[in-house]
């Protein structure tokens, strides 16, 4: 019978269920860009230049090497060599597509038996200190810790125990020789007084196993220390220090076993963890700096409204000079800080030039309030993580844009606007939509309440005062949550 096409070997069919997927994602600590899967690599790339654009390669992954796979929402977790990196998918439908192909291609190259199979040397047996046939039988059996589970994703598929890449299959009724990758062998060492054992660094924890039994070997887990607690590192030919939080913990390496290996992937997660923190650190000053930036802003907008309530009806000139003046100081103050750009120049043009023309100031402070108003719609998040914590540069402009529809309810109660109730309902939609993005409740009764008892009287300046500071609470709450 004759067939048309040759047919596919094991390896072929592999490749061909792999299908090239791109999809855009965050990576912790590098920003924005493009995750790529393909031919059974995974890369990420870094999006560089504003109009001419150009990638850089900055992580690559073979999937021979990938140990676990995780998801939890719209963040993917490989990790690989014992370190984990987190991708944060841009839509869940992607997240979905790229975890079942990897998943599916890790699955098979635990189920397809390699063509030509590699037996381990008795070199590589050494290096780990443990014989093959230990190695399959040393394979953990404890439950995991609870701070380990924790710290795993809702899905996960493991492969790789041991720290030995170890694969089984039979062909024609014979097992297939294991094979194992020497550059993932766990180190050799002893602990107190736990005698010979495994030491090995695997999603982001240090593990020291001791291995009992003289025929079927076992491993029991004595020693578990999260990257999260170390504070550094450092080793010699015959030892390895790690200090947990100004202890000491020294692991007495067996002769001929080596930790290069080993300290290279704690220091590299040790210099990630560093630069997760500093990253935080910078986001935690800029989020500060926007809490201030929007009192400010939302102190100024109080003064220039005072001024446009002052203008109707019998003006108070002296009144309206000192609302124009504490404008003034407190532009002065935000330009002091480096928080707002001191070309607005808010509150010097109110009272400019002799005598006091109404619809000059009427002008000049409209065009002050849009000036910042616009402002804020400038600001920018300055790095990945500012996007995704709050408070962030879209909160505080929320919140901005929700003071201002208030302050111009007021005004329209005063100079007897009746079509207010629009804006009265837009302004709960905003705060609405701000505590959503905050992932909060907002209690908007009490302004719901000042709004009705500032409708159904005479304003005053203490009604006016009291309405302000129930928004004013209700923003600190949810840009301080």
């Amino acid at each position: 019978m004759s067939t048309s096409g040759a047919e596919q070997s094991p390896s072929e069919s592999k490749k061909s269920n792999a299908a090239k997927m791109e999809v855009k994602a965050r990576l912790r600590n590098l920003g924005e860009g493009a995750l790529e899967f393909d031919g059974g690599v995974v890369r990420f790339y870094v999006e560089k230049g504003r109009f001419r654009k150009s990638r850089e390669l900055v992580k690559e992954i073979r999937v021979v090497d990938v140990e676990g796979l995780g998801r939890e929402g719209n963040e993917l977790s490989v990790s690989s060599n014992g370190v984990t990196s987190y991708f944060v998918v841009d839509k869940a439908e992607s997240v979905d597509g790229l975890f079942t192909n990897l998943s599916s291609l890790v699955e098979q190259r635990k189920m397809v038996p390699e063509n030509v199979a590699e037996t381990p040397s008795a070199e590589h047996e050494e290096v780990a200190g443990l014989t093959q046939d230990s190695l399959v039988e040393a394979v953990p059996t404890e439950a995991p810790s609870a701070e380990s589970k924790q710290r795993e994703p809702a899905q996960s598929v493991v492969i790789g125990e041991a720290g030995a890449e170890l694969e089984t299959g039979e062909t024609q009724g014979t097992q297939k020789p294991k094979k194992i990758n020497a550059s993932r062998l766990p180190t050799k060492a002893s602990y107190k007084d736990y005698g010979t054992g495994v030491l090995e660094f695997k999603d982001n924890f240090v593990r020291f196993y001791a291995v009992k039994g003289r025929l079927k070997k076992q491993r029991e887990l004595k020693k578990e220390i999260s990257i999260d607690t170390i504070d550094s590192i450092s080793h010699d030919e015959n030892s390895l220090n790690i200090m947990v939080q100004s202890n000491s913990e020294a692991f007495v390496l067996q002769k001929g076993a080596s930790v290069d290996l080993l300290v290279d992937q704690i220091e590299g997660a040790l210099k990630e963890k560093e630069e997760l923190l500093e990253t935080k650190k910078d986001t935690k000053q800029r989020q500060e700096k926007l809490f201030k930036t929007a009192n400010g802003v939302n102190d100024i907008a109080d003064d220039l409204f005072d001024v446009l309530i002052g203008m109707h009806g019998r003006i108070d000139w002296e009144n309206i000079k000192i609302h124009a003046k504490h404008a003034q100081d407190s532009f002065d103050s935000l330009t002091h800080e480096e928080l707002i750009s001191p070309d607005l120049k808010i509150g010097k043009n109110i009272l400019a030039g002799k005598g006091h023309e109404t619809e000059k100031v009427f002008k000049v402070v409209f065009a002050d309030l849009k000036n910042m108003y616009d402002f804020i719609g400038t600001l920018a998040s300055g790095n990945s993580f500012s996007g995704a914590m709050h408070p962030n540069c879209e909160d505080v402009r929320s919140a901005v844009r929700a003071y201002y529809t208030l302050n111009d309810i007021v005004l329209g109660t005063i100079v007897g606007d009746q079509e207010l109730n629009p804006e009265i309902d837009a302004l709960f939609t905003m705060l609405d939509d701000l505590s959503k993005q905050m992932g909060l409740s907002a209690e908007v009764e009490p302004l719901r309440e000042a709004i009705r008892k500032l409708q159904s009287q005479r304003p005053t300046e203490e009604a006016i005062l009291e309405i302000r500071s129930v928004l004013r609470n209700q923003l600190k709450q949810l840009l301080n949550s």
